[in-house]
């Protein structure tokens, strides 16, 4: 069981173009205004394991950074995030050093009012000292990078309150145990 210190939390979101309201979805309908807003965030925490263990005070700090930019065009939408994220915890459970960057682009077009199709690529890459543990475990040898290919259809029935969603995706190399999530 974990016991967080003391967390700080903070995002910064600027519209260059269009209403707020447009960035409450992902996809521009074909007859939306022009709109553009980009945003960063970030985050850190401290928290200390709770156990029986004699092995002192271990102490756990967790971060993260978040860059994002959004545009939509009156049916044509483009989203790019990156992030990174980093992880110490130099005694505990798990323990040991680990950072994680990723990337994400996604492009959409509208063929009609009712039908849009996608385009998504990510990317990711896990940079370990090895000495996580438990559910953590890296394998010794690991391939830790994770490059992902998406296309999909979206048949909107009723907007965005009813709609038939379909995607195929395509790992460009092996996934690793690494990215699987149980």
């Amino acid at each position: 069981r974990n016991n967080t210190d003391w967390t700080m939390i903070g995002r910064y979101s600027y519209k260059y173009a269009g209403t707020w309201s447009q960035f409450n979805q992902f996809t521009s309908p074909p007859d939306e205004e022009f709109g553009l807003m980009a945003g960063m965030g970030g985050y850190y925490l401290r928290w200390q394991e709770e156990s029986g263990s004699t092995t002192g005070d271990p102490k756990t700090k967790e971060w993260g950074l978040t860059a994002d930019v959004m545009g939509k065009w009156g049916g044509l939408s483009g989203y790019g995030a990156a992030y990174y994220t980093g992880y110490d915890g130099s005694r505990g459970n798990p323990r040991g050093h680990q950072k994680v960057f990723g990337a994400l682009l996604q492009g959409s077009v509208y063929s009609d009012p009712k039908n849009e199709y996608f385009a998504r690529v990510e990317y990711a890459d896990v940079q370990s000292d090895n000495q996580l543990s438990a559910t953590y475990t890296v394998d010794p040898d690991p391939k830790t990078d994770l490059a992902l290919f998406t296309l999909g259809w979206n048949h909107y029935i009723d907007g965005q309150d009813l709609k038939l969603s379909a995607e195929v995706g395509w790992s460009i190399d092996e996934v690793s145990a690494l990215w699987v999530n149980d």
